[in-house]
């Protein structure tokens, strides 16, 4: 399965296009929209699918409009942002991708609202990678959580294991897989998570 992502840098874009000024709330927020969509327009064009970033719509938290077969994820950091694609083959339905700072320190005592005792237990002595690979998998989970739980979908529900993940609710039943890497960018260190949610799951 090919899986392509793109990491785009403020840095390399010092101007925010006008036709990206006030979409959010903030001239930050601008930025963030922006720069993930580059990114993933970066990662759709290996898969020979060119736009710019102004006509990316995401529809679902799940593809492309127009491009059903194209599962996407995007994530961003205070200066990086990620797009994450790939063709919907091979068995997974879903996708979900997290970008963070290294060197992120969490606030004390927040992992109470994100462990479980499902989690493995190395993961235990490493807080952001733990809480990265569960952002990933809650952004694969969720265009399908209503298929699950009725309850709304929080990182407590969602256990990683063994490059696996699954919910509480359901025990040890794996519903995908998951995976990390690091990049050097701009003297960044960058955590990159992924998740795929495999379609065996939600049938």
């Amino acid at each position: 399965m090919d899986i392509a992502y793109c990491i785009e840098s403020k840095k390399f874009n010092p101007v925010l296009p006008t036709i990206f000024i006030g979409k959010k709330a903030t001239e930050g927020h601008d930025w963030h929209y922006y720069l993930s969509r580059k990114a993933l327009c970066g990662a759709l064009e290996t898969l020979e699918i060119m736009m710019p970033p102004e006509s990316v719509e995401i529809e679902g938290h799940l593809h492309i409009k127009n491009h059903p077969e194209i599962l996407v994820s995007l994530s961003h950091t205070k200066e990086h942002a990620i797009g994450l694609a790939t063709r919907q083959e091979d068995g997974v339905c879903s996708v979900g991708v997290d970008l963070e700072l290294r060197e992120r320190k969490l606030t004390e005592g927040v992992e109470k609202f994100y462990y479980n005792d499902h989690d493995a237990l190395e993961l235990q002595n490493d807080p952001l990678l733990l809480w990265s690979l569960k952002e990933a998998a809650f952004k694969a989970l969720s265009p399908f959580a209503h298929n699950f739980q009725e309850k709304v979908l929080v990182l407590k529900d969602i256990w990683i294991n063994e490059g696996q993940f699954g919910l509480v609710s359901y025990g040890n039943h794996n519903l995908g897989v998951v995976d990390y890497s690091m990049e050097l960018r701009n003297d960044d260190l960058l955590l990159i998570s992924f998740a795929l949610l495999l379609c065996k799951s939600i049938d």
